[in-house]
């Protein structure tokens, strides 16, 4: 009786971290789904760090950053003056 008490303690809180597990990984993800894309027009001397500071998604930049290279299909960080890029911002 006293080990069939045991497993049941040990699936349960095995149960309880797996969730709590979930939780916490989802709160840790970013949803960038949840923003709008806005277009800025590329001026002399911009970087992709200047742009993403302009965003007020609550990431951090270097995170903006990637989302913005992969949205914008950008194979590189290099910017020149006219290059139209979307950066998001939060509805």
């Amino acid at each position: 009786m006293i080990m069939l008490m045991k497993h049941r303690v040990s699936i349960y809180a095995l149960i309880v971290f797996t969730l709590l597990s979930v939780v916490i990984w989802r709160n840790g993800q970013s949803d960038f789904n949840n923003v709008q894309w806005e277009q800025y027009v590329v001026g002399s001397g911009d970087t992709l760090w200047s742009i993403a500071k302009m965003s007020n998604v609550e990431e951090d930049t270097r995170d903006i950053i990637a989302v913005m290279q992969d949205h914008n299909d950008m194979k590189s960080v290099d910017l020149h003056p006219g290059d139209v890029v979307l950066y998001p911002v939060s509805k």
